[in-house]
C-alpha cells in the first residue's frame, strides 16, 4: 500500500510539475503573439505577480526566440516581489494542462504537409509568391534572430559540417528546405524535402570563415553534382546572387565551439570581413551518393582552435508513431538526428489559425499595450542618451592632439551611434507590430533536456550581454585581417 501511495504522489507532483501557471501562461501567449522581446521584458518588469515558471515553460519560451534575459527575468520576478511588498487579491483561475510534445507521425508516405503541422505551434505560415513559407515566432519576437547563428553550433560528421540547432523544431528548417530574408517579413523558410546537414554557401579569407543559407528554389541534384534553381541548371563556382547582407562570419578558431553564436558576427556588422574573403566553390555538394557540406577542413579548424575535430557519423533516429521529435544529440558513436524521408508529392495547405488575440483577457491585452509604451519611452531615452554621449565623444575628439587618443575617442562614437540605431530600430519594430494567428505550443518532455534547459537559461542571459560586447568590440579595435593580405584556402 506504501509503495502504491508513493506512485501516486509521484504522478501526482508531476502532473501538477507540468502545468503552467497562469502568469506563465499569458507570458508565453504573448511570446506566440510575435511581441517584442523589449515588450516582453517590460511586461516580466511591471508584472504584479510572480511567473513560477516550470522547465517546461522555460523550453517553451526559448523555443518562441524569448531572450534568455527576459526568461531570467521572469525566473526572478518572485524574488523582486518578495522585497517589494508586492499587492494581494488577484483571483487566479485554474491552470489549463500543457499542451503535448510534438511527435512522430503514423507511418505511411509523409510529404510536406507535415512540416505545416509540426511547425505551426512555433511559428506562421505565410503565402509569398506562390509559396508557402514559414516564419518562426523567434524571428518576430528578436531583430537580432537569424537562421544557422542563433542557438546553435557547427558539428564536424561523415556528412560534412552539420548544423545542430537548441530548438526542438530545429531538426526540420534547418536540415529541409532553404531560408531567406524578405524585404517585408525577415526571415523565413521555404519547405523542401530531401535532408542536409546545412543548406549553405561558403566564403573564406584572412583568418575567417563565412556562411549564408541558400536561397529559394535551390536544388543540389547528387547524380549529376550540378545546382539547379528550378529546372535550370546553374554554372559551376555560381555564387547564388548571395551579397554581403547574407554571411555570417567567425574566426576558424571558433567555428567547432560549442556555443559559437557569441564569436558569431552577423552581416551588418561584417563588411569589411565579407571584402577580404572569397567565395569558396566546393564548400556545397556531394560525396558518396549524399548531400555533403564541405566548408572548412577539419584539420586547420584542429589547428587554429588547439582542440581535436573528430567526425561523427550521423545517426538516423527512428521513432514509432506518437513517439516525441527531438532535435540532433551526440551519443558515443555519433550524431542521432530525426530526419524522415519527405516524398515530393502535392502538399495540401497548411491550416492558419483565425484568431489574433491568442486567447489573452482583455486585463492582459492592456497590461500589453502598457508595457509596449513603457518599452518604448526605454528605447527612445536610450536613443537620446547614445546620441548626447556620441556628439561629446566628437566633440572631444577634434579637440584631442594625440592621434591615439583620438582614435579611441572616435571608436566609442562609433558605438554609441550604433547604440542609437539599434535603438531606433527596435522603436521602430515596437511600433509596426500587429499580433499574428497562433496555435498553442507543444511542450518538451524529455527529462535530459528539462534539465539542460533550467541549468542554461541564466548562463544564455550572460551570453546575450557578451555578444553585444563582442560586437562593439569590432569598432572599438580594428580587426587583425585589415593588416594582413588574404591567405590561401589552406592557410585559413
Amino acid at each position: 500500500m506504501k509503495n502504491i501511495l508513493r506512485v501516486l504522489v509521484l504522478c501526482l507532483a508531476a502532473a501538477t510539475a507540468a502545468l503552467a501557471s497562469p502568469a506563465a501562461e499569458d507570458l508565453i501567449k504573448l511570446a506566440r503573439s510575435g511581441v517584442d522581446g523589449e515588450v516582453l521584458l517590460a511586461y516580466v518588469e511591471t508584472s504584479a505577480v510572480p511567473f513560477d515558471l516550470t522547465v517546461e515553460d522555460i523550453i517553451t519560451l526559448k523555443d518562441l526566440g524569448v531572450p534568455a534575459g527576459v526568461i531570467n527575468a521572469a525566473l526572478h520576478r518572485g524574488q523582486v516581489l518578495d522585497s517589494a511588498a508586492a499587492a494581494p487579491g488577484a483571483v487566479v483561475p485554474a491552470p489549463a494542462p500543457a499542451p503535448a510534445a510534438q511527435t512522430a507521425p503514423p507511418q505511411g508516405d509523409l510529404n510536406i504537409s507535415f512540416f505545416y503541422d509540426v511547425l505551426a505551434p512555433y511559428g506562421r505560415w505565410i503565402m509569398l509568391d506562390g509559396d508557402w513559407c514559414w516564419q518562426p515566432t523567434a524571428a518576430m519576437v528578436s531583430i537580432e534572430w537569424s537562421p544557422y547563428y542563433s542557438h546553435g553550433r557547427w558539428v564536424y560528421t561523415d556528412w560534412g559540417w552539420c548544423w545542430v540547432s537548441d530548438y526542438s523544431w530545429g531538426w526540420a528548417p534547418f536540415h529541409y528546405g532553404r531560408w531567406f530574408r524578405h524585404h517585408r517579413y525577415g526571415w523565413v523558410w521555404w519547405p523542401d524535402y530531401e535532408w542536409g546537414p546545412a543548406w549553405v554557401a561558403w566564403r573564406y579569407g584572412g583568418g575567417y570563415w563565412g556562411w549564408a543559407p541558400l536561397p529559394r528554389h535551390i536544388r543540389y541534384d547528387h547524380h549529376s553534382q550540378w545546382f539547379y534553381r528550378g529546372k535550370k541548371r546553374l554554372p559551376r563556382g555560381y555564387t547564388f546572387e548571395l551579397t554581403v547582407n547574407d554571411f555570417f562570419f567567425v574566426r576558424l578558431e571558433h567555428l567547432a565551439d560549442p556555443k559559437p553564436w557569441v564569436h558569431i558576427i552577423p552581416p551588418r556588422r561584417a563588411a569589411d570581413i565579407y571584402k577580404k574573403t572569397i567565395f569558396d566553390p566546393q564548400g556545397f555538394g556531394g560525396r558518396d551518393g549524399k548531400i555533403y557540406n564541405r566548408g572548412p577542413d577539419a584539420g586547420d579548424v584542429a589547428r587554429a582552435s588547439k582542440k581535436p575535430v573528430v567526425p561523427l557519423n550521423i545517426i538516423p533516429k527512428e521513432l514509432k508513431p506518437g513517439q516525441p521529435i527531438t532535435g540532433g544529440r551526440t551519443l558515443p558513436n555519433g550524431l542521432e538526428v530525426y530526419s524522415p524521408k519527405i516524398e515530393p508529392k502535392t502538399p495540401r495547405p497548411p491550416a492558419v489559425a483565425p484568431d489574433n488575440r491568442g486567447g489573452l483577457s482583455e486585463d492582459i491585452l492592456k497590461r500589453r499595450q502598457e508595457a509596449a509604451d513603457q518599452a518604448l519611452d526605454r528605447k527612445k531615452a536610450e536613443a537620446e542618451a547614445a546620441e548626447r554621449e556620441r556628439k561629446a565623444l566628437i566633440d572631444s575628439a577634434k579637440k584631442e592632439n594625440d592621434r591615439t587618443k583620438k582614435g579611441e575617442l572616435s571608436d566609442e562614437a562609433r558605438i554609441r551611434e550604433q547604440r542609437a540605431r539599434q535603438a531606433k530600430d527596435k522603436m521602430e519594430r515596437i511600433q509596426k507590430w500587429v499580433p499574428v494567428p497562433a496555435t498553442p505550443a507543444p511542450q518538451s518532455r524529455d527529462s535530459k533536456v528539462r534539465e539542460e534547459a533550467r541549468k542554461q537559461v541564466q548562463s544564455e542571459a550572460m551570453e546575450e550581454q557578451d555578444k553585444q560586447k563582442a560586437l562593439e568590440d569590432l569598432l572599438r579595435k580594428p580587426p587583425a585581417e585589415k593588416k594582413k593580405a588574404k591567405g590561401s584556402k589552406g592557410d585559413q
